[in-house]
């Protein structure tokens, strides 16, 4: 009987087919690692502009807000003897148009001395909020 040769071709278009995929799957995975790296630094950097926004807005805001107080500051009605129903007026005007500031509450250490430029509920009591404590410190 005649033994057949065993053929190594198949062998040898395997060990080709690898040294042709190998680059590509070297690259795949560099590729893949970089894409990574530019993903986290696309965040780090989004984070840090997104924070840098907040701050020049956050500032901004606080400007524009000193600014509007202190030009209230300055209507006669708030100088001396306070007239509530005109100094209810003065908030009301000043930040009409500006959509930055929600509201304005003016109050004095009596408790039914208070105004705002939104509806107040029933039984208010600025003297007991944080910010009038503050106000009233400085």
């Amino acid at each position: 009987m005649k033994s057949k040769q065993k053929s190594i071709g198949w062998l040898i278009v395997l060990v080709l087919i690898s040294i042709a995929l190998l680059p590509v799957l070297i690259l795949s995975v560099i590729n893949f690692f970089s894409i990574i790296h530019s993903l986290k630094e696309n965040v780090r950097n989004t984070q840090e502009g997104t924070v840098s926004a907040i701050v020049v807005v956050q500032k901004e805001l606080f400007d524009n807000t000193n600014s509007q107080m202190q030009e209230i500051a300055k209507f006669n009605v708030l100088q001396n003897n306070f007239d509530l129903p005109q100094i209810e007026k003065a908030p009301i005007t000043t930040n009409k148009g500006d959509h930055s500031i929600l509201s304005m509450t003016f109050a004095t250490e009596n408790p039914s001395e208070c105004v705002s430029s939104l509806p107040l509920p029933a039984g208010y009591d600025a003297t007991s909020r944080p910010w009038f404590k503050d106000a009233v410190a400085k």
